[in-house]
């Protein structure tokens, strides 16, 4: 029980490391200049509008919007419809991308919205490529104006995500148009510091994996 709540912790723990860095982004009180998102954006790329036969038990892998988690991982339920026919996903590159993106879900089934926003660096995910879905998109980042675990925590952070969904439309499924979310103006700090950050991250993300490993072996000896 107790390496379960110190996992917990360690997901907040990325939130005051980024507010200590870089101040709360809705206030932006350390003053960073502002830039719009297509300002630091390469590229972005929308989801493929699938049907239900267009799925099939193994192939080429399909990215949810809701595979996308608020710590900034990415997980597929293997209950849902996780591949598509590697035909298909082929003949639309338009909709795949690799480790070079940034995941990113501007559509929510839910009317309050509490998955917009939400991001992940594709860098860390389970596979090398997958074919976007609907309301999942993907954001190829200039590396010399922003890193990807600055925009990632950034786009994570609750007071950020509130101001996404003041832009959202729709009432029941609510979602944020393209151009309006590449409007959205985003606090940039140096790149220097976003490095640093960076750094800090990946100290982070292998204490988790080690805490993870922990957990489990403990389970197990539980189990046995």
């Amino acid at each position: 029980a107790k390496r379960r709540e110190a996992l917990a912790q360690l997901d907040s723990l990325t939130q005051s490391i980024f507010l200590e860095m870089f101040g709360d982004p809705k206030f932006n009180p350390k003053g960073w200049p502002l830039r719009i998102i297509d300002s630091v954006a390469l590229d972005m790329r929308g989801g493929a509008a699938l049907e239900p036969e267009d799925f099939v038990g193994n192939g080429f892998p399909v990215l949810h919007k809701g595979a996308i988690k608020p710590a900034g991982q990415i997980e597929t339920d293997p209950k849902k419809k996780a591949f598509a026919e590697e035909g298909y996903a082929l003949g639309r590159t338009q909709n795949i991308v690799n480790r070079d993106y940034v995941a990113v879900t501007l559509r929510d089934l839910v009317p309050s919205g509490p998955s917009i926003g939400l991001a992940a660096d594709l860098q860390f995910a389970p596979q090398e490529e997958y074919l976007l879905a609907q309301g999942a998109y993907g954001i190829r980042l200039d590396t010399t104006q922003i890193l990807a675990d600055y925009f990632v925590c950034l786009s994570n952070m609750p007071n950020f995500r509130n101001i996404l969904r003041q832009h959202a439309v729709g009432s029941t499924q609510i979602h944020i148009r393209n151009p309006v979310y590449l409007s959205i103006p985003i606090p940039l700090p140096p790149v220097s510091l976003q490095r640093d950050f960076a750094t800090r991250m990946a100290g982070l993300r292998c204490l988790t994996k080690r805490s993870e490993c922990f957990a489990d072996e403990v389970d197990q000896l539980f189990s046995s």
